[in-house]
This record gives C-alpha cells, sequence and structure tokens, in this order.
C-alpha cells in the first residue's frame, strides 16, 4: 500500500476516534474548554501537528478495532473457503494488489467507525444535555443518526468482508489453475 494511503486512513481512523475523547473532556471539563481550543487550532503548525496525533491515535484505535473483529473476520474468511495461500508478490505481478489494498482500507474503516460510533454517540448525547436547550430533539436526531450509520456500517463490514474473501477465493483458485497448467 502506498504509504499515503495508509497515512490518510490512520488519520480518518485517528479522527473519528478523536471526535469523541475531545466531547468526553468537554463533557469532564466544560465546554469553555472547547471554545479556547478552537482558536488555537486556527494555527497552521498545531493543524499539521494533530494531524501527527490523529495518525498515532488511528493506529492504536486501528488495532483495537482489529482485535474486536478478529473473529467476526476469521468466520466470514473461514466460510468463503479462502485457504489464503496466495500472497502479495502473486496478487503484485497480476495488477491486483492495489485492488486488494484498497479494499482492505475500506473494510478497516467502516470497522472504526462501528466502534466509534458508541463512544461518539454517548458523548455528544451527554453534550447535548448539558449544554443545548433543545435536547429531547437533537438528542433524538443524534440518536437516531447514529444508529443509521451504526446499522449501515456494521452491514457495509460484513459484505465487503465477504467480497473480499469471495474475490480472493476466485482469484486463488484461478492462480491454482495456471500452476498446474
Amino acid at each position: 500500500m502506498k504509504m499515503t494511503s495508509l497515512y490518510v486512513e490512520l488519520v480518518v481512523i485517528g479522527l473519528q476516534t478523536s471526535i469523541w475523547i475531545v466531547l468526553t473532556i468537554a463533557n469532564i471539563a466544560g465546554a469553555d474548554v472547547l471554545t479556547s481550543s478552537f482558536s488555537a487550532l486556527a494555527s497552521v503548525p498545531l493543524f499539521t501537528l494533530l494531524l501527527g496525533l490523529f495518525y498515532i491515535v488511528g493506529m492504536v484505535f486501528d488495532r483495537f478495532a482489529d482485535l474486536i473483529f478478529q473473529s467476526t473476520e476469521d468466520k466470514i474468511r473461514d466460510a468463503s473457503g479462502f485457504a489464503g495461500k496466495t500472497t502479495s508478490a502473486v496478487w503484485a505481478k497480476n495488477q491486483l494488489n492495489e485492488f486488494f489494498r484498497y479494499q482492505r482500507t475500506r473494510i478497516r474503516i467502516v470497522r472504526a467507525t462501528i466502534v466509534n460510533t458508541l463512544p461518539i454517540l454517548i458523548s455528544l448525547i451527554c453534550f447535548i444535555i448539558m449544554y443545548t436547550d433543545r435536547t429531547t430533539h437533537l438528542a433524538f436526531f443524534t440518536f437516531s443518526f447514529c444508529l443509521g450509520v451504526f446499522i449501515i456500517s456494521i452491514t457495509s463490514h460484513k459484505k465487503m468482508l465477504q467480497k473480499y474473501y469471495e474475490k480472493a477465493k476466485i482469484f486463488e483458485a484461478s492462480e491454482n489453475i495456471l500452476e498446474e497448467q
């Protein structure tokens, strides 16, 4: 995978994770923390440092999400019949390496979205209740939106894994046929 793609993937995951971390801090320390932080974020060097921080948080959280979903992925891979005998070197030879890496990136981002949705929902609802007047409608909208994202993400994750392993199995089978000839 190109380093830029991996960096962007981990920054996206780190940004998602940072949303609920910042909201949790604001819920504990007060909303004034957010307003004073936003003025500091206007500086470009600080934003650059934040990208690095998002990257680090993304790496850690990606590993955490991987641990949570490992058994699910194992079950889907086993159900697909994919033996995993081909390597990325064979994929690269056949110009499929980028395709398979892109698919893995999509799977990792959706997997992190599933895990991040609940803490984002909880921290956001707490923030709404503590700092807004129109709590009922806004909290209901937030809950509905996060529930929709969660359901779509779970469904997408499962479908993407199934498609990924189906295609990998087909490719592996075609490689075996070519090797036998």
